[in-house]
């Protein structure tokens, strides 16, 4: 397995675990989470808080990767993710883009429908 791919493998396993420790620490220090209809969250200190707040009540989080390409220190995924809070579930396909520097995520960006999340849970995440 490339190590960048195992980086990106290894971020997915950690919010399947809903663990935001371990996601927050995946980054580096500087790292840069954006979900490209909002705002980018950049560094730990951001980042920690913006985690925690999703994984406090996410019940599940699945993702299934399709396809993955890599090329240097960029990672293209797309995938399939199943979030659940409590008994509502959602499931919403996404094109991800890391970079990778030094075994660490410096640049996540994710592009999907923030609405069928928010239809799906029946609320605004915005």
């Amino acid at each position: 397995m490339h190590p960048n791919e195992k980086v990106v493998r290894d971020m997915f396993d950690a919010w399947s675990k809903l663990d935001a420790g371990l996601i927050v620490s995946l980054f580096a220090d500087d790292g840069i989470w954006h979900n490209m209809m909002v705002d980018p969250i950049q560094g730990h200190d951001a980042l920690r808080p913006a985690v925690e707040s999703l994984v406090s009540v996410w019940t599940l989080n699945q993702v299934e990767v399709t396809t993955m390409l890599i090329e240097g220190d960029t990672v293209a995924t797309e995938r399939i993710d199943r979030i659940d809070i409590g008994d509502e579930s959602v499931i919403v396909s996404v094109a991800g883009f890391f970079v990778i520097d030094g075994g660490k995520v410096k640049i996540w960006r994710d592009y999907f429908d923030l609405r069928i999340i928010e239809q799906g849970l029946n609320q605004s995440l915005l």
